[in-house]
């Protein structure tokens, strides 16, 4: 399944799906505006429902107005007649059904006559009609409240009742029907629409439709506590039915005394937007489908044919075919020219290969014709071979028993030390002193094994061989590469532009060049300097290693080369010992300068030609 993503057929239908993201972008970008306007649609609804609203306040300021200033004539209301005041609201109500009822209260605000029965004694001195009237003895008009006497949402009215010396005996009041059905089939509220009519603490006042299992309910906090702060604006949250729903509120008219909100639910709102958004995913599935297929099919007609006898032929060429090809002469489109040019490179190969073999066939018979001459000298080249064995293992030989005395005999003189030290105590018991001995007589033959070790090595010649000292000192350079970076010492290497060829021992050269570069390494401090430099000169060879380490004092230098001389805690002191002794055996010098505080130069002087002595000891020495 990996393999076929990586397919030029995927690539085809990737590149279909791409082309067809900006027709899905904007067919969600179509429904992200159809839901912007069914949000719009509902604000505008609603500001439509307030206007309605502010309109009705004052229709039935004015009619209220003008009913109830002709009701503060009647001889009935004037006399504060309870019954003949009551059966006069009664009739009007009859009369005129757009109000819930007609009353009058005394200056307690105490109503004692009412259109509608009275549920018991009622007082109505805290409405702010009530107070409005007695204060500005003129008409007052109130806010929206659920009536004491109705039980339903209503506007009232207040009008003061004069007497004879022009004293307010009494208020009458009318409360007219609010008509919220009629309001909101006024505004054209979306199906499934519900308009709701608050306090500011969210208390429900009116409600269309079903008003009675929800008036006097309070609103979710959710809503509450986005209403009271912004006064208008829209909120997505649950109804108190559980519902998820948009809610979009504005001040209830032109007094602010509420809110008045529409809310619908959402999968309502959205519903047409919704329905058209899967109309058009459905339409883009097929299209997709469509132009898949049509990939699919002119994809392989144009592009995948062609492809497919290209790699055929790059097969067939592969399995050594030189001859094939692919057969598509016609040079127009991209894929015609890349088939030419491969048929092309196939011509050339054949070519080259034709010319191969006969060269081939050329060689092979200048091999043949050497052959015999190969066969005359191959007896000579095996007489060497085997004298060259010999030489090495002799060599060899030699080495280790050098390494073998120089690794026994330091641990043999403090065997041989502490036993003797041992048998001189005189508190030591017979057994301990019988072993004591037995060691002390052992380490004895060990050391005349170790001298006939040193013997067997002295006897053999030293091994020089033409090399070059150039790659040489690059090889330990190389090695100890990782070391000079680690201090952060910056290396400056001058070499002699020519290979310099001597008669060296590279494993003595290696180990000295090693052991003094590391000297330098040791004194030198980050951020100091190294320089490395060979010189030819006609038959010597010059070595220089310079630091800019600490120096050496006089003193120092005069004693660098003396056995077991050291300064650096836990040293042997035989390094530079070592060292002069290998420059000795390539009969070369070596000299050394340093000062305090500038750093050290170590100078080695080397000759490229020198005979071999018949007897030149060879050491082992570890850097």
């Amino acid at each position: 399944m990996r393999g076929f993503f990586s397919t030029l057929r995927f690539r085809i239908i990737l590149i279909v799906f791409l082309s067809l993201l900006p027709l899905l972008g904007m067919i969600l970008y179509v429904n992200f505006q159809q839901r912007r306007e069914a949000v719009a649609e509902m604000e505008e609804n609603l500001h439509q429902l307030s206007r309605n609203v502010s309109m009705f306040q004052k229709r039935v300021e004015r009619d209220a107005h003008q009913l109830l200033a002709a009701l503060s004539r009647f001889p009935e209301v004037r006399r504060r007649d309870p019954a003949a005041s009551s059966a006069l609201f009664a009739f009007l109500l009859q009369k005129h059904p757009q109000y819930l009822n007609l009353g009058i209260a005394d200056l307690q605000g105490n109503i004692f006559a009412s259109g509608l029965p009275l549920p018991g004694p009622v007082n109505c001195s805290d409405r702010s009609w009530f107070q409005k009237a007695l204060k500005t003895k003129d008409f007052a008009l109130g806010q929206l409240q659920i009536g004491r006497i109705t039980k339903k949402l209503s506007l009232n009215g207040g009008y003061p009742v004069h007497d004879e010396a022009g004293q307010v005996q009494a208020i009458v009041f009318a409360a007219l029907d609010v008509e919220l059905d009629r309001l909101a089939a006024e505004a054209r509220l979306p199906h499934g629409s519900v308009v709701t009519i608050s306090d500011f603490h969210g208390t429900i006042m009116g409600r269309y439709p079903d008003p009675m299992p929800w008036v006097g309910k309070t609103m979710p906090d959710s809503i509450v506590s986005v209403m009271q702060p912004q006064g208008q604006g829209t909120v997505q949250t649950l109804g108190l039915d559980g519902v998820s729903r948009l809610h979009v509120f504005t001040p209830l008219g032109e007094m602010q005394e509420g809110f008045v909100s529409v809310d619908i639910p959402v999968e309502v709102l959205y519903a047409q937007a919704n329905k058209i958004l899967f109309r058009n995913l459905i339409a883009l599935c097929g299209v997709t489908i469509l132009v898949l297929l049509l990939a699919r099919f002119s994809g392989y007609l144009f592009v995948m044919r062609q492809i497919n006898i290209l790699v055929n032929t790059a097969e067939r060429i592969t399995a050594g075919d030189l001859g094939a090809r692919t057969g598509l002469t016609d040079k127009r489109g991209e894929i015609n020219r890349l088939a030419q040019a491969f048929d092309n490179m196939a011509e050339v190969l054949e070519n080259r290969e034709a010319e191969l073999e006969k060269r081939v066939r050329e060689r092979t018979a200048q091999l043949e014709a050497t052959y015999k001459e190969l066969e005359k000298t191959s007896q000579e080249v095996l007489t060497l071979n085997q004298e060259m064995e010999a030489l090495i293992m002799e060599r060899t030989m030699s080495e280790m028993a050098l390494g073998m005395a120089h690794g026994i005999r330091n641990p043999l003189f403090v065997i041989g030390g502490f036993s003797n030290r041992l048998l001189k105590k005189a508190t030591l018991n017979e057994p301990a002193r019988n072993w004591a001995a037995a060691i002390v007589e052992e380490a004895k033959r060990l050391e005349q094994m170790v001298q006939r070790f040193e013997a067997l090595a002295q006897r053999k010649e030293a091994f020089f061989t033409q090399e070059d000292l150039n790659e040489i000192i690059r090889d330990v350079l190389d090695m100890l590469q990782s070391e000079i970076k680690g201090n952060d010492i910056h290396l400056i290497k001058a070499f002699h532009p020519q290979p310099i060829i001597g008669r060296l021992n590279r494993h003595l050269i290696r180990v000295a060049f090693t052991h003094l570069l590391r000297n330098a390494i040791e004194a030198t401090a980050p951020g100091g300097e190294i320089k490395v430099t060979t010189i030819a000169e006609r038959e010597f060879v010059l070595l220089t290693i310079q630091d800019t380490g600490k120096g050496m004092s006089p003193e120092v230098v005069e004693k660098v080369f003396e056995p077991f001389y050291t300064t650096v805690i836990g040293g042997t002191g035989l390094g530079m010992v070592f060292i002069r002794q290998i420059v000795d055996e390539h009969r070369g010098s070596i000299n050394l300068e340093s000062q305090v505080g500038v750093g050290t130069k170590v100078t080695i002087r080397l000759p490229l030609r020198f005979e071999e002595p018949p007897h030149l000891s060879m050491q082992t020495v570890e850097p």
